[in-house]
């Protein structure tokens, strides 16, 4: 009798443990929980509505403000931040950045009602002008954040707000914001002009010791527009600073208790690096990460003993009526802005083979920028390799689907040995022949970095090594050789321009002179472009192949047929 009473009793007991909360074990002045969320890259993502396609998006912050009112029924406490590149990326950023002192910014809006604390300056952000920025940061009821973005003639004074303090229940949490530093490969130096971009894990250093001085925190937060990863190829150079420096940074600054970040859009649940905490939201606002920290009193300090973080999905939280009513303003505006019709196609057209052959909206990039600069060569990547246009009026949103990137138009003179080592350097995409049966695409450059080019004739030998693949390279307008000492106006946008993606460097042009610089985004001039024109050719140039064009076509389908039946 008594062995089943001592059983009961200690049933009783294990039912306490397992079901019983941690933070109401005990003495409750011994014990904390902390609940901090986060989302990243929300580049204009309000709504959870897509302007481009018109279909149902299952995220933005529309829905993110309904997880928040739930979670804070139970958690009233939730710190609230976001890891950066807020104000671009959809058309209702297009639409709103155009006429940004008019009105106030409704992802800034959105954010204020949902009650954020702290956001990291992302480089699409920046990318907007400091004018814009300085306006963002006016109307926000949170701090923008970038530590290691400082005056350029002032050692280690920043730019921007370094940090921000948060008090809840006693315990101090310190949110320490950084940028990625790559803004100068991608970025005229009049966009952020008077600010240098330092590195990311240097600066936490920095900041740490400063911090841990002043402020004596019990949780440091880092909270990066920066990625999950290591070095990229293109950051080989060691005067390069490491544009996605997450997992490094806490490799070299344990005293970090936790890192959100961003900027690749990849979503990482949860990873522990050197006992730091990293986790990453991914984009658009479709997950927001939740870290549970839990504290506990020893002596006079709070110390963590135990950090976790994971995703939650917004897939099934609705839409905040409330908050729909505050910016419905905005939807329709931008919903009449994106259906405007500006021109016509009679033929349906898609750039699904568009990196294995040419394609007509590909060329349509091209012809805009030659047409506008009356550049000899045009270089353009295609962004969306899934964009489907049906036959009829193209809009607005066609083109944003086309050209979703905030980018200017540059003009460079370059030799014709600097273009052919750009095309060399463009085509490591691929992979060579021997290694068709690992997949086509290499994992060397990402689809946004793979150029096409028009203004010339060329083909791409995959059998062959790389520097070596482009085995014909003609004037498209004379038919004669492309003359390697003569010297040719090429057509880019301003990010590789100014060296992202690491082609000018590969081709040592990137001390090429720079003959001239747009005053609008390439996907204006691509808008203005149609409405003169109104018609949009479905026919390509077919001014460059792969020599085994059939056999990587083939490859492609197979895979394709593949991942449809696994579905």
């Amino acid at each position: 009798m008594k062995g089943r009473k001592l059983f009961l009793f200690l049933s009783i007991i294990l039912i306490f443990f397992i079901f019983i909360p941690v933070e109401l074990w005990g003495d409750q002045s011994k014990r904390k929980v902390i609940y901090i969320a986060a989302t990243s890259d929300e580049h204009g993502h309000l709504f959870d509505y897509d302007f481009i396609t018109g279909n149902e998006i299952q995220g933005g912050l529309i829905r993110v403000s309904s997880w928040v009112k739930d979670f804070k029924k139970k958690k009233p406490d939730l710190i609230l931040l976001s890891a950066g590149d807020i104000i671009q990326g959809t058309p209702l950023t297009t639409l709103h950045n155009s006429k940004f002192l008019q009105e106030p910014d409704p992802m800034i809006l959105a954010m204020n009602y949902i009650g954020y604390q702290a956001a990291a300056l992302g480089n699409h952000d920046i990318e907007q002008g400091i004018p814009v920025v300085k306006e963002v940061i006016k109307q926000a009821n949170f701090p923008i954040l970038a530590a290691n973005a400082v005056h350029e003639n002032k050692t280690k004074k920043p730019f921007y707000k370094p940090y921000k303090v948060i008090k809840v229940e006693g315990i101090k949490i310190v949110i320490l914001g950084m940028i990625t530093p790559g803004i100068p490969q991608w970025l005229n130096k009049k966009v952020y002009a008077g600010i240098k971009f330092e590195s990311i894990p240097e600066s936490t250093e920095y900041w740490l010791r400063k911090m841990k001085k002043k402020e004596k925190p019990d949780i440091i937060v880092g909270l990066f527009h920066s990625g999950y990863g290591k070095k990229e190829l293109k950051e080989s150079d060691s005067s390069i600073p490491i544009e996605n420096a997450a997992i490094i940074t806490a490799e070299k600054n344990p005293g970090l208790d936790i890192i959100i970040s961003g900027h690749i859009h990849k979503p990482v649940e949860s990873a522990l690096v050197n006992k730091v905490l990293i986790t990453q939201p991914g984009a658009y606002a479709i997950n927001v990460t939740l870290i549970k920290i839990e504290l506990e009193r020893k002596n006079k300090d709070w110390v963590i003993v135990s950090k976790t973080s994971k995703l939650i999905s917004m897939k099934d939280y609705p839409s905040d009526k409330i908050l729909f009513k505050k910016v419905k303003k905005y939807y329709n505006e931008t919903k009449q802005y994106s259906e405007t019709p500006i021109a016509e196609i009679k033929v349906d057209i898609n750039s699904y083979y568009s990196y294995f052959k040419d394609n007509p909206i590909t060329d349509l990039i091209h012809k805009v920028q030659l047409d506008v600069t009356g550049a000899d060569i045009s270089a353009a990547a295609i962004f969306n390799p899934n964009l489907e246009i049906e036959t009829g009026e193209i809009t607005i949103a066609d083109i944003a689907g086309i050209y979703k990137y905030e980018n200017f138009l540059y003009v460079r003179k370059m030799t014709g040995k600097m273009i052919k080592d750009y095309i060399e350097y463009s085509a490591t995409f691929f992979n060579g022949t021997e290694k068709f049966e690992d997949g086509v695409i290499s994992k060397k450059l990402k689809g946004y970095n793979y150029d096409t080019f028009e203004g010339i004739i060329y083909e791409i030998d995959l059998s062959k090594p790389e520097g070596e693949r482009v085995i014909k390279l003609l004037e498209s307008k004379t038919g004669n050789p492309l003359d390697p000492e003569g010297t040719y106006n090429v057509a880019m946008n301003n990010y590789r321009s100014n060296g992202g993606g690491g082609h000018l460097k590969a081709a040592n042009a990137l001390d090429s002179p720079i003959i001239s610089r747009s005053n609008k985004p390439i996907r204006n001039l691509i808008i203005e472009y149609l409405q003169e024109n109104k018609v949009v050719s479905h026919t390509p140039t077919n001014n460059w192949k792969l020599v085994q064009e059939k056999e990587v076509l083939l490859i492609v389908e197979k895979k394709l047929h593949k991942i449809k039946t696994m579905r």
